[in-house]
């Protein structure tokens, strides 16, 4: 079973077949300092999915990893300063998709025992506004 974080749901609404960027810094306390400090990311692997719903099984609709597609890609950044992981969905992750309510989310570790949600929610995908 995986993990999931208590972490309030994440709502992205974006035109149809727009560019979006998102980057989602990773940080913990420590707990002898209290300084805050890099959440330990370096050696995970990462996807973001969205799908029509949170219980559609199967291909998501959108698939993003650290390997670009014609979807995006998902850039991790995990140094002794940053972590982070950049989130590039490009305008042909959406172009085909109906203007409507999907479920996206953002996975550490997806398909092992210590698969993590991060940030999950609704996708709204609007109509393009035509000239």
């Amino acid at each position: 079973m995986a993990n999931s974080s208590s972490v309030q749901p994440w709502a992205l609404t974006m035109p149809l077949g727009s560019l979006q960027q998102w980057t989602f810094t990773f940080t913990t306390v420590n707990q002898m300092t209290g300084q805050s400090q890099p959440y330990p990311i370096s050696g995970a692997t990462w996807e973001y999915a969205a799908r029509l719903n949170a219980t559609d099984t199967g291909a998501p609709l959108i698939s993003l990893t650290t390997t670009p597609n014609a979807q995006g890609v998902l850039i991790v950044t995990a140094t002794a300063a940053l972590s982070s992981v950049q989130l590039d969905i490009y305008p042909a992750a959406t172009q085909s998709l109906a203007a409507q309510t999907y479920s996206h989310v953002l996975w550490m570790n997806p398909g092992t025992s210590s698969a993590f949600a991060w940030w999950e929610g609704p996708l709204i995908i609007q109509a393009t506004s035509q000239p």
